[in-house]
């Protein structure tokens, strides 16, 4: 079954994706993507030699086979496809719960939470209008779910049973100890998402892990400039 297990290693197609073909016709540019790029790039001969790189650790995951078959139908017209982005306008200094702390001369951060009025539930209930419309894919913006949002989200799912679409949960950030991964650093913070089915199944789970430091230049209580480095 694909992948294909071989020698080297899996054999994956390198090729377009029908979707980036048809948002670049439509919007007549190129879409780039480093992150992806950089997978892609190293794919040699077809043939991915390692799963782990320097900065990946690569999973491959294989959909459920109503998942396979329904959007391999609508390859026939990917125009027809529809796709749900669910955020909401967040300031970076007042909506976010920080924690900063000093280390060797330099500023480490986390975010703790979202500190904005009602906002699990705001998301709750645009969520829940969102899928009235039956997009195909739902996708939320990175540092904009908290854990609780996921599971809530999860759990809208489960009572729903929305075949066939996925969720793309976006993230927040984690304490390794509050993770089920034993491989992970209980006290390192991870940014932890989920990828999820339709009838609200874990399909997978995406964690990062950066050692975020940060400069921040702020004039007039705006904040003007930052500068993450990972």
């Amino acid at each position: 079954m694909f992948p294909y297990n071989t020698s080297k290693g899996k054999l994956l197609f390198k090729r377009s994706a029908l979707l980036t073909q048809y948002a670049q016709a439509v919007t007549n540019s190129t879409l780039e993507d480093v992150n992806y790029n950089i997978l892609r790039n190293r794919l040699k001969s077809f043939c991915l030699i390692t799963n782990t790189q320097r900065t990946y650790n690569v999973t491959h995951k294989k959909l459920p086979p109503s998942y396979m078959k329904y959007f391999q139908d609508k390859t026939q017209d990917v125009g027809e496809m529809k796709f749900g982005f669910l955020s909401q306008n967040l300031d970076l200094r007042e909506d976010y719960i920080w924690n900063k702390q000093a280390e060797n001369g330099r500023t480490l951060f986390y975010f703790e939470g979202i500190s904005k009025e009602k906002y699990i539930e705001d998301m709750e209930k645009h969520f829940e209008s969102l899928i009235t419309h039956k997009p195909e894919f739902i996708m939320l913006a990175e540092l904009n779910s908290p854990l609780e949002l996921q599971d809530k989200l999860e759990g809208i799912l489960s009572r729903n049973k929305y075949l066939n679409r996925m969720l793309f949960t976006g993230s927040f950030h984690l304490l390794g100890e509050d993770i089920n991964d034993a491989e992970l650093n209980s006290s390192h913070i991870y940014n932890y998402g989920k990828t999820l089915l339709g009838e609200g199944t874990v399909y997978h789970i995406f964690i990062k892990w950066n050692n975020l430091r940060i400069k921040i230049y702020m004039r007039k209580f705006h904040i003007t400039k930052g500068n993450y480095t990972y």
